[in-house]
């Protein structure tokens, strides 16, 4: 019975074993990370935060923002009180994207980005990013790339030393410069934000006591610097403020003490680099048309100056040369006389700021004329006879295109053209040889034309560069 039984037995034994390793050779479908939603983030209680996690399995989501691709993971922060944050991934092995946003994680459409970031500087693939947390806003925070074994850390940015009014950095004289990250500033209670259009929100201060009068300029790269005076935050009086990305320049009294509030401009903080010094002069320059005017012409200047300092022009007056002048932007002038005059533009800012430009402007009357076009009474056909055309320049050495026409019904046909050097005061002939032709004769008359083109240079008095000769007549063949 055993025997009987035997072969059965070692079947159903082979069979379970085909079964096992059949079932140790199917690979497992890992489960997407639990925070692969912005639904279902990874909770961020305090700071500092550090993570690692294998973001392999995780997939974009329908209406992930626009900065993030491929894979993504979520993380959710809500701070207690208003904090600068920096979040990173450095130590992934792969290329990371970050996104921080905030708005209702059920609707995609609601959410409003405070920033994304890919590459830090000097971390390869990896991202970083600082930002402003207001207390109480809940923040969404995303990693994106292709997916490997995520490093992600965020701690808090301890606020600057002048983060508020009565720590203000002082500056012991321009020119100044200071860089540093605002996103973990605050605002001073009572701190006023009058005359600017631009928050001063998590603003780092600078005190400066100038020891004279003096007109300073202040730059950003980006950001709002507002400028006050007084002794107390609560007491502080407007001076001014800068707009988004346009110097402040502001004129200062001697020995008394000023205050420059700095913020990035924004809500969410970031990296500013406040430069401070003495006000840049203006800089004035004009162009002028046309470039070789005459007494028959008027000249028309346009003012292009512009102020490095950001400020306006209070006055622009133009000194033409000849006794001569006006003021405003786009002035017209003819001069009465040929000559070289000296213009001169002087410009002057709204805080008495001053520069001239000079243009030397050389006025000259360029003019020629055809005085003559000498041709032969008769011509037979193929004979080539000589057509003269004389020029003369009026006052100064020309370069002149000399052009010979031909008459033909309706107008005039181009012969041939010459250069020629006519010396000021002077008069040349220009020799054309032209050979009769059996067109010619089936017209019984034709008459020669003379051109003349200065080069280089307009003719103010044109009606002179034109003359035709008597009419030649053709008698028949040679």
């Amino acid at each position: 019975m055993k025997q009987r039984n035997l072969p059965w037995k070692i079947g159903m034994l082979f069979g379970c074993a085909v079964a096992l390793v059949a079932s140790s050779m199917s690979p497992a479908v890992a489960a997407p990370p639990q925070n692969d939603d912005i639904g279902s983030p990874v909770v961020i209680d305090s700071l500092p935060y550090g993570t690692v996690q294998s973001t392999v399995e995780a997939s974009p989501s329908e209406g992930d923002p626009f900065c993030l691709d491929q894979r993504t993971v979520w993380y959710r922060f809500t701070p207690a009180s208003d904090i600068g944050v920096e979040i990173n991934t450095f130590g992934s092995d792969y290329d990371t994207n970050i996104g921080v946003f905030y708005g209702n994680p059920s609707d995609p459409s609601t959410l409003r980005a405070v920033g994304c970031n890919r590459d830090a500087a000097g971390h390869g693939l990896q991202s970083q990013m600082t930002f402003s947390a207001p207390a109480g806003l809940t923040l969404y925070i995303a990693v994106g790339g292709p997916g490997g074994n995520l490093v992600f850390s965020a701690t808090q940015i301890p606020a600057p030393a002048n983060d508020d009014f009565a720590n203000a950095q002082a500056i012991p004289a321009v020119p100044f410069s200071d860089t540093l990250d605002v996103s973990g500033a605050s605002r001073d209670l009572g701190q006023p934000s009058t005359g600017c259009s631009r928050t001063l929100d998590h603003s780092v201060w600078y005190a400066f006591t100038p020891s004279e009068d003096t007109t300073v300029t202040s730059t950003l790269v980006e950001g709002v610097v507002g400028v006050f005076t007084g002794t107390s935050i609560d007491g502080l009086a407007f001076v001014a403020c800068s707009e988004w990305g346009i110097p402040l320049t502001v004129q200062l009294t001697g020995d008394t003490p000023y205050f420059f509030a700095v913020s990035d401009g924004n809500t969410w903080g970031g990296v500013v680099t406040f430069n401070l010094s003495a006000a840049p002069s203006p800089v004035a320059d004009f162009h002028y048309y046309p470039h070789d005017p005459s007494p028959f012409s008027s000249v028309s200047f346009t003012d292009d100056s512009f102020d490095p300092g950001g400020k306006t022009f209070a006055s622009t007056v133009w000194d033409f040369g000849d006794g001569a002048s006006a003021s405003g932007c786009c002035p017209g002038h003819q001069y009465a006389t040929d000559g070289d005059y000296t213009v001169t533009l002087t410009v002057t800012t709204t805080d008495g700021r001053t520069d001239s430009a000079s243009r030397i402007v050389p006025v000259r009357t360029h003019d020629v004329a055809v005085v003559s076009v000498d041709v032969p009474r008769n011509a037979t056909v193929g004979s080539t006879k000589t057509v003269t055309v004389s020029v003369a320049s009026a006052n100064y050495t020309e370069d002149v295109h000399v052009w010979l026409l031909r008459s033909v019904p309706g107008g005039f046909d181009t012969v041939d053209l010459q250069m020629q050097t006519i010396p000021a005061g002077a008069t040349v002939a220009v020799r054309f040889a032209y050979t009769f032709t059996s067109s010619d004769a089936s017209f019984g008359t034709i008459a020669f034309q003379g051109q003349a083109v200065i080069y280089g240079h307009v003719d103010p008095l044109p009606a002179d560069n034109v003359l035709t000769s008597a009419s030649v007549r053709i008698v028949g063949k040679r």
